[in-house]
């Protein structure tokens, strides 16, 4: 499960910063892959201590014992162009 919690946020990541945002709409794509990061964040909350305790409760959560994401913070489309 952590595994795939540390695919999801790869991919979550390329998208945002790589993905062609110019050229199509991606809305929907990434609502999707923002909601599988949250249902990630809850099935890894057992399993260590990097996720918050609710997935909506904010966007970019750091523990500060390892510096890592549960979820990295949402980019605005606008933002990426």
């Amino acid at each position: 499960m952590l595994a795939l919690r540390d695919r999801v946020n790869s991919l979550a990541d390329w998208m945002e910063k790589f993905s062609d945002h110019k050229h199509a709409d991606l809305t929907y794509e990434m609502t999707q892959l923002h909601a599988l990061q949250d249902l990630d964040c809850e099935w890894c909350r057992d399993l260590d201590n990097n996720a918050p305790a609710t997935p909506n409760a904010a966007l970019s959560t750091v523990d500060s014992e390892n510096k890592t994401e549960c979820r990295p913070k949402q980019t605005a489309q606008a933002d990426l162009l």
